[in-house]
């Protein structure tokens, strides 16, 4: 006795856990196909194939022609079907050299088929389920002009036959609407099923003239064939279709890994692949589960069955099994005395109107995400299965070369899960679809318990949705952008811990079945605020206001509400107190997480220690120098060095009150704090928050309030800028500046500087530029004594050659040491840019005016390639300088980046 819920819940629950064995074949489209069980075994046996690209197309419609491909197929095997002749054609619009002529004349032949009133086939129309099926039927035996399927009812009879007779050809799919279209997969399902399905046949049939029409009488009805010489391969009464056909095959019943009753096909020695008995699925649930809704799942025969010892209750938790008690013996259905398995206390997990949750085994109590699956064979045996759901993320991309993924713990993971070692890389002899992960991704695993451990059977990447919280409920759930997503079971306060505000922009990561599994912390998880302090309440109100930096570079007053997780404060009279009324606190400096009622008020939660939030919080009078651009060291307090990295936030206020945010180490500008011993305390404000676990700064607030604090608001990199001439002053007496025209990137363009101090025709490095202004500050020449490692300056004195990707330039240069010595041969290839300067306001009209387009021009400039070089100045002797640059530290087989050729004269 069995009692089922949807089925197709069933299937979505089932086969979301489905490990497939190596024998199976493997479709580009896998994960789209539904009914993966039907696919892997039909197509293992050859009767369905996929298409020449390496997809299955499992929703495409199945055609009438394909369709006598596959009853073929069933019957004579894919081997001799395929030779199937057709001497004539078997109707009017299926030639003899139509693909599936040979197909379609044998299922004429054979009774199987018939085509329309017209002569017609229609071999490329699809085919409805209830056609399909009459066919299968017709493969099974069964005899339509005895069973009527012919006539106006015949889609009724075709249904109430495999009814009746227990070959529900639409078994596996709740969807199944017998007069729609049957797709592919549709096909390798009812396929499936028939090979499962009895063979038939009768005792006797007689032929008899009525009418002038043959008509077929029989003394019998179909009746089960007996297994005869035919192995039991279907461990089943009777002879199954795939015994006479496929003997090859065969299934076993076992167990996969997570602990399911389930079901092993085996094509001769091959593993097709293990898959849960969705037959005896009699529950599922992705939510809390109590002893009430099994026993209401299950009922009360079978609960008695449970109570009485005559049947065996086995509970598995990521494939564990939790209870296993001595042998019993009781008596089965027919009277016999069987051995059976009992349950240590059936009410442990069954028990009507009890709603204390099963399995409250990891995480939280609410169930969310752990799928739980009850399953009830034919003798009552009941199996409770529950898979949790764990969270890693990557820590480096797909390695292609190794085919796998290296992770680490995330979320609460690792206080749920101790997995060793050997099974945090993921890698592809697991079969998991892992080619595209990236660093960073977020991956969902189930596991099963191995030998004390943990073994990763399922993985896939995670969804992650991105929003503003709008509320949040603490250690139940959040509405982001109007949707509300609540905290799985395989969580705890580290994750539930992270949202504490709302207005705050979060990224969730979803398990499969939408709950939260983990808040991504690289997006910002929290509202922090910095309060630099609070006013003292007046006799006339007790309101307290603090003046607050936001780190969207606000600074407002805000109005308090409370303040909770503050262990010291000092009271309106300086009295130091421990309180959570803001009345009572004036001295709030430091940093907060906050929440913001419908009146504006403020909740400040302070997070100094921050073991919660794995955070911890600074805010520190500098007394002493401290530059931020372009150091990874931040500051070293109580022997802790707090870094910076290219994710730190930095909301500064200089010394005139403006306030600025800048993401990014690289991307702050000189700070510098300086200590003034004449005028004590001199100092600056400075406070972060950090990772413990990295030392790296996810936030960090300056505030400088010393005239010896100080922001230079440059930014420096790396770029070559090639100074041509100075083209005028710009600006006034406040403020004047000054205008060159330049070569930047290869291209001539203008540049704005505060200083004219630089020299024509001549390659500057080392750039900084005013973020304020725009303008170019400092840049510095690359000069002959103090050549760098990327760049060698030298100068041009005799011939320009080159051959087979070898540039040589008469010259010298001076090296590190300062020794003049002969320019090297440079390596160029298509990817150099070789930027060609020709000055004639030096040399003069004679000596270069013959390698000019422009006739009347000072000077020229142009992007040109190491052959048109040669070509250009082939038999001159060239004076000037040269450039050659790369990106990477200099050496003489480096393929040069750009190399800039100066010439002033020829001769």
């Amino acid at each position: 006795m069995k009692k089922f819920l949807s089925l197709a819940l069933a299937l979505v629950m089932a086969l979301s856990l489905v490990t497939i064995s190596a024998g199976a074949k493997e479709f580009k489209d896998d994960s789209s196909i539904k009914y993966d069980e039907a696919v892997a075994v039909i197509s293992a046996i050859g009767v369905v194939d996929g298409d020449t690209d390496g997809s299955f197309r499992p929703q495409d419609n199945l055609s009438r022609g394909a369709a006598a491909k596959i009853i073929c197929n069933l019957i004579l095997g894919p081997t001799t079907a395929s030779a199937l002749p057709a001497d004539t054609a078997p109707f009017k619009d299926v030639p003899a050299n139509h693909t599936f002529a040979g197909y379609i004349a044998y299922c004429a032949q054979q009774g199987i088929i018939n085509g329309y009133s017209d002569g017609s086939f229609r071999p490329s129309d699809t085919l409805d389920g209830y056609s399909f099926m009459k066919m299968l039927l017709g493969a099974l035996g069964y005899d339509g002009s005895i069973e009527f399927f012919t006539g106006g009812n015949w889609s009724t009879n075709v249904a109430k036959l495999a009814l009746a007779n227990g070959i529900d050809l639409a078994d596996g799919n709740d969807d199944f609407v017998g007069s729609k279209a049957v797709t592919r997969e549709e096909a390798c399902l009812y396929a499936f099923n028939t090979l499962q399905a009895d063979m038939v046949g009768y005792d006797s049939k007689t032929s008899v003239s009525v009418g002038g029409a043959e008509v077929v009488i029989t003394g019998s009805k179909a009746k089960v064939q007996e297994q005869g010489v035919y192995k039991d391969t279907m461990d089943e009464d009777g002879l199954q279709f795939a015994e006479k056909y496929f003997g090859d095959l065969k299934k076993d019943d076992t167990s996969d890994d997570f602990g399911r009753p389930a079901t092993t096909w085996k094509l001769k020695n091959d593993e097709v692949g293990t898959y849960p008995s969705v037959g005896d699925l009699a529950g599922t649930s992705t939510k809390k589960v109590t002893k009430a809704s099994v026993y209401n799942t299950i009922g009360k025969s079978i609960y008695d069955d449970l109570k009485d010892g005559k049947a065996s209750l086995k509970v598995y938790i990521d494939g564990a099994l939790v209870n296993y008690n001595t042998d019993k013996i009781v008596a089965d259905k027919d009277g016999n005395e069987v051995t059976v398995k009992g349950a240590d206390d059936v009410s442990e997990w069954i028990e009507k109107n009890n709603t204390g949750r099963i399995g409250n085994t990891v995480g939280t109590n609410n169930g969310n995400g752990t799928k739980t699956e009850i399953y009830v064979d034919d003798d009552s045996n009941t199996t409770i299965v529950m898979v949790n759901t764990y969270v890693f993320q990557a820590t480096e991309d797909y390695n292609s070369s190794k085919e796998e993924v290296k992770v680490d713990y995330a979320g609460d993971t690792e206080d749920l899960i101790h997995l060793t070692k050997t099974t945090l890389d993921i890698d592809d002899s697991d079969d998991f679809d892992i080619e595209g992960v990236k660093e960073d991704d977020y991956i969902l695993i189930n596991a099963v318990k191995v030998n004390g451990g943990y073994e990763a059977k399922i993985a896939t990447v995670a969804e992650q949705i991105s929003g503003t919280v709008d509320s949040y409920a603490e250690k139940d759930s959040a509405t982001v952008d109007g949707t509300d997503y609540s905290y799985a079971a395989t969580t705890n306060s580290g994750v539930q811990g992270k949202i504490v505000s709302a207005d705050t922009d979060v990224t969730l990561v979803l398990d499969s079945c939408g709950f939260v599994i983990a808040v991504d912390e690289a997006t910002g998880t929290r509202s922090y605020v910095f309060i630099t302090g609070a006013e003292q309440p007046s006799s006339l109100s007790s309101t307290v206001k603090a003046n607050a930096y936001f780190m969207d570079g606000t600074n407002a007053e805000i109005t308090l509400k409370k303040i909770t997780d503050k262990d010291i404060a000092t009271d309106v009279n300086g009295k130091a107190v421990s309180t959570t009324k803001a009345s009572d606190l004036v001295q709030t400096y430091g940093w907060y997480t906050y929440s913001k009622d419908s009146n504006d008020k403020y909740t400040l939660t302070a997070i100094a220690g921050g073991a919660t939030y794995d955070a911890a919080a600074a805010s520190i009078n500098v007394n002493a120098d401290l530059t931020t651009n372009g150091k990874t060291t931040l500051y070293t307090v109580n022997g802790v060095s707090v870094k910076a990295n290219a994710d730190t936030v930095f909301v500064i206020e200089d010394e005139d009150g403006d306030i600025s945010v800048y993401t990014g180490i690289k991307n702050v500008p000189d700070t510098t704090l300086t200590k003034d011993e004449s005028n004590p305390p001199a100092y600056a404000t400075m406070g972060y928050v950090y990772k413990k676990d990295t030392g790296y700064a996810t936030y960090v607030f300056i505030g400088l309030n010393d005239t010896n604090a100080k922001v230079d608001d440059t930014t420096s990199d790396e770029s070559y800028v090639f100074i041509i001439k100075l083209d005028k002053p710009l600006g006034d007496k406040e403020d004047s500046y000054f205008r060159y025209k330049a070569i930047v990137d290869g291209e001539e363009t203008k540049i704005l500087t505060d200083d004219d101090g630089y020299s024509s025709m001549t390659l500057y490095s080392k750039i900084k530029t005013s973020a304020s202004t725009g303008r170019i500050t400092d840049m510095k020449p690359v000069s002959t004594g103090e050549p760098n490692d990327k760049t060698v300056k030298g100068t041009l004195s005799g011939k320009i050659t080159y051959s087979a990707g070898i540039l040589s330039m008469d010259g010298s240069y001076v090296d590190e040491k300062g020794n003049t010595v002969a320019a090297p041969d440079y390596s160029v290839d298509s990817e150099t840019e070789i930027i060609l300067i020709v000055d004639r306001a030096v040399a003069g009209d004679g000596s270069v005016a013959a390698v000019m387009t422009d006739k009347g021009a000072d000077y020229e400039i142009g992007s040109t390639s190491a052959s048109s070089l040669k070509s250009t100045f082939a038999g001159y002797n060239v004076t000037g300088e040269f450039y050659a640059v790369t990106d990477d530290d200099y050496t003489d087989s480096d393929s040069l980046d750009y190399l800039f050729v100066y010439v002033d004269s020829i001769a």
